[in-house]
């Protein structure tokens, strides 16, 4: 499986036709079936047939849609690296949880970011529980938020931040006030306390 053959079968299943994929990626429509039929056999799946209606994804070709799409940003996202790394740029790569990402990363990664003029900052939403894999498997630099169970020892803690996120009534009537709060704070991995006649509050330690 190669680049050329995702990017191929890519623009087939995005344009609904051999002929319009062609014209895309300037090659010809033999070209663009022979990619399409290497992939086929390798995989052992006919990845799409043709309908009436256009083309019809089997099972095996909806996933291969959603990998290429992935893997070819992958190549194109190294390609970059690799082409700053080599003009002296750095590149930091961040895992945040939903609610760091949305309330505190921003302002955080601007104003460090500000501070050195050769560096890039990607950052990435991700549940807290995956944060020990991203890290392990060098996926990421960084994962700011709780710190998950199971964390190897060969991986750095560094207590940074305190922060306090209050959920309130958006008006008097509101009775899912303690729902939403439970939701928040299950996607985000926090922990809810309850203090005795006030609001559910999750907060991050």
């Amino acid at each position: 499986m190669t680049p050329t053959q995702l990017r191929a079968f890519s623009a087939v299943v995005r344009l609904g036709s051999v002929k319009a994929a062609a014209g895309e990626l300037e090659v010809t429509e033999a070209a663009v079936s022979l990619h399409v039929a290497q992939l086929r056999k390798e995989l052992g799946d006919q990845l799409f047939t043709r309908t009436a209606s256009g083309l019809a994804l089997t099972p095996g070709g909806l996933r291969l849609a959603s990998r290429a799409v992935e893997l070819l940003g992958l190549q194109n996202r190294t390609i970059q690296q690799v082409s700053q790394a080599g003009r002296g740029r750095r590149l930091m790569r961040i895992a945040a949880s939903t609610l760091f990402a949305e309330y505190a990363a921003p302002g955080l990664i601007e104003l460090f970011a500000g501070r050195a003029d050769d560096l890039d900052v990607e950052l990435s939403v991700h549940h807290p529980r995956q944060f020990a894999a991203l890290l392990s498997e060098r996926s990421v630099d960084v994962a700011p938020g709780p710190v998950p169970a199971g964390l190897p020892e060969s991986i750095r803690r560094v207590p940074f931040l305190n922060y306090r996120l209050v959920v309130g009534a958006l008006t008097p009537e509101e009775t899912a006030v303690s729902v939403c709060a439970e939701i928040i704070a299950e996607r985000a991995g926090l922990e809810v306390v309850r203090p005795l006649g006030q609001v559910e509050t999750p907060i991050h330690h």
